[in-house]
């Protein structure tokens, strides 16, 4: 295909979930985005179900191939998959594999700089794990594909505030064990650099935390003293604009009063429950470190809501700007 046209990459997420109804509702529209040369990567059926239903008053031009695509509006590339494209709002073991497999053909396709980026919708982990996929975790799949971004990391962003985190999806009681000066300092770069991609030239980072009071200096465990605090005491030493460990309670109050616009976690809820307080359906998740920006809406397949047209757009929509924010800077 043509090197000088790689488009940007939408696709439906799980089936069952409410993904093909928000990309179709997004897209098809008459008052939709047509600009900057965008794919949508799914099964024609279950997408040309979805926008029934949405009422969808836009034709989407099919084609076969990513190299007949163009530099600006919106093609579909059909990707059949043999599944049933109803009932909705199930946990499939087939729409676990068909995510699987559509997260092959976005791992192959940026390998190979084919795309500029890529919009995934909403997967469903225990559909994933169901078809295969032990974990069930896209961000692993994604890197063991990807072996080569051995440093990816997911980062959520919401209203101009980053989070990254040390420790992702495993067990709490597992959490301290994983906390390590070498983590922190990967989690901490990664969400430096990827802003720094998307535009903001001088990222300052606050970090939270692992106990209770960021431990009251030992009195609720040592973490913070014998490892978060040097990791972050030797990262300010080589330039970084980071402060803490700060209790996780306060973390994001005092982000916002001194003017910080990352956070670093030390686990997953310490930034997930503060986000989604703040804005429930507007976030977005981006995988940091890989040769594109990958990214999805920062709320899961909502299978309780699904075929309603009750979701909300935003967080795909932010999701997709802020994968053309990157992909511009990224060479």
């Amino acid at each position: 295909m043509n090197q000088s046209i790689r488009p940007m990459i939408v696709t439906l997420g799980d089936r069952y979930g409410i993904g093909p109804e928000i990309v179709a509702r997004t897209f098809t529209d008459k008052g939709a985005p047509v600009e900057g040369g965008i794919v949508i990567l799914g099964d024609w059926d279950v997408f040309r179900d979805a926008a029934a239903r949405c009422g969808g008053s836009r034709e989407l031009p099919r084609i076969s191939r990513l190299s007949e695509c163009c530099a600006d509006g919106v093609r579909f590339l059909d990707l059949p998959f043999d599944a049933p494209v109803g009932p909705l709002g199930k946990v499939s073991r087939e729409a676990g594999a068909e995510s699987l497999a559509v997260l092959d053909w976005l791992t192959e396709a940026a390998r190979k700089r084919e795309i500029a980026g890529a919009v995934y919708g909403p997967l469903n982990k225990q559909a994933m794990r169901d078809a295969g996929h032990p974990s069930g975790d896209e961000l692993e799949y994604i890197m063991k594909n990807m072996p080569q971004c051995a440093d990816a990391g997911e980062i959520n962003a919401l209203e101009g505030m980053w989070t990254a985190r040390v420790t992702s999806h495993i067990p709490l009681r597992d959490v301290a064990d994983a906390i390590s000066a070498d983590g922190i300092r990967r989690a901490a770069k990664l969400l430096a650099n990827t802003m720094i991609a998307a535009g903001i030239q001088a990222p300052k980072i606050c970090a939270a935390g692992l106990n209770p009071h960021a431990g009251e200096q030992g009195v609720f465990g040592r973490e913070e003293i014998d490892v978060i605090a040097p990791a972050i005491a030797a990262m300010r030493e080589d330039g970084f604009d980071i402060i803490g460990p700060i209790p996780a309670d306060t973390v994001f109050a005092q982000a916002r009063a001194q003017g910080a616009n990352g956070i670093l976690t030390m686990y997953h809820d310490q930034g997930q429950i503060a986000l989604k307080l703040i804005g429930l359906g507007r976030s977005v998740t981006l995988i940091g470190g890989l040769a594109v920006p990958f990214a999805t809406p920062g709320h899961g397949t909502a299978f309780d809501i699904v075929g309603q047209g009750v979701a909300r757009l935003d967080g795909l929509r932010e999701a997709l700007a802020l994968c053309r924010k990157i992909s511009r800077n990224v060479t």
